[in-house]
């Protein structure tokens, strides 16, 4: 039984069995947990062992899956294909979209809102394998969380995740700041304009506060910003890390979640606009997850993911809007987010 990836995808998937097929940033082996019933695990603390799939709405209870059941695979050799394709799409969805980044403007402007998370569904048809598809994510994001959900009483998910959310060991704990999007060149080299500088050191600003709840000033450590490499794009990236020994994780998931990199700043403000505005419910996307346990987690923010209905993907893309944004250009980083995806289809 489980034999290999894609003969225990087939045996869980025609038996209906939740499972969740993952490869954390940079590690050589996939894991999987499953369950042999259809039961919706909760959990309220994150003081279990599974894999937590958390909403972007902060809910209480939030859905995993145990490490009860669980078996590894290395990965096997699967070359796939970089070439990105342009996404065709309606021009009454960009139209959309730029509106959507008007109005955000208009927000920032008129109360005082530094930062606003924009995003929009783009749905394409899908017939395909989903073990070809996470194992082409697997080779094409190395430096990301990549999995696949499936609960019956969730949904199907999968994506490539480049946003840690937290990590801890112990009593350390360690989270990022990411923000601001470029298209990976071959030089290696970036220049960041002044607006995607003071966009990420926004959200960094935003977080080291969130965390001052739990953390001193001496108890946090900030690098400074660095370029990070996600699949086809780049990003701007802060490192925070601290150690506490009363640490509760819940307590520091809740301030953390959801970060200023997919809601905004102030947060109470940018949720609301976000539920009024953007004429979609997120559910799992900008939500968390990953692996817990009382001794490691690992919980990332479920970026660059679609969900799957119905023979069709619905890939989930956003943009920070700023004052100095250029609503062009940030429907363009949403197509760029898009091919993310699409090019492991």
């Amino acid at each position: 039984m489980l034999e290999t990836i894609a003969s225990a995808l087939d045996e869980l998937w025609q038996q209906e069995k939740p499972f969740v097929f993952f490869r954390l940033p940079n590690a050589d082996k996939i894991h999987l947990y499953y369950q042999e019933d259809k039961v919706l695990h909760l959990t309220k603390d994150l003081t279990e062992a599974g894999f937590v799939f958390a909403p972007f709405e902060k809910k209480e209870y939030l859905a995993y899956i145990p490490a009860k059941h669980k078996a590894d695979y290395l990965i096997p050799s699967f070359q796939a294909s970089s070439r990105v394709q342009n996404l065709e799409e309606p021009e009454a969805d960009q139209l959309h979209f730029i509106d959507l980044v008007e109005r955000a403007q208009k927000v920032i402007k008129n109360e005082k809102v530094s930062k606003l998370v924009v995003s929009r569904p783009v749905t394409i048809p899908f017939g395909g394998s989903f073990a070809s598809v996470f194992l082409r994510l697997i080779d094409l994001y190395p430096n990301a969380l990549v999995y696949l959900w499936n609960h019956p009483k969730v949904g199907v998910w999968l994506g490539a995740s480049p946003e840690m959310l937290l990590t801890q060991k112990g009593t350390t704990f360690h989270t990022m700041a990411l923000a601001a999007t470029q298209p990976k060149n071959e030089t290696g080299q970036y220049k960041w304009s002044a607006k995607e500088i003071k966009e990420q050191a926004l959200v960094t600003t935003q977080i080291k506060e969130d965390l001052s709840l739990y953390f001193s000033v001496s108890q946090l450590k900030v690098s400074k910003p660095y370029t990070k490499e996600a699949g086809n794009l780049v990003h701007l990236c802060t490192d925070l890390m601290g150690e506490q020994a009363s640490m509760s994780l819940r307590k520091v998931v809740d301030v953390l979640h959801p970060t200023p990199a997919v809601g905004g700043i102030p947060k109470d403000k940018a949720i609301q606009f976000i539920q009024q505005e953007e004429g979609y419910a997120r559910t799992y996307y900008t939500g968390f997850l990953g692996p817990f346990s009382s001794h490691s987690t690992q919980l990332f923010v479920n970026l660059r993911c679609a969900s799957y209905q119905e023979k069709a993907l619905t890939l989930f893309v956003g943009a920070g809007i700023t004052s100095e944004s250029n609503p062009q250009k940030e429907w363009e980083e949403t197509q760029h987010k898009a091919q993310t995806l699409q090019a492991a289809l």
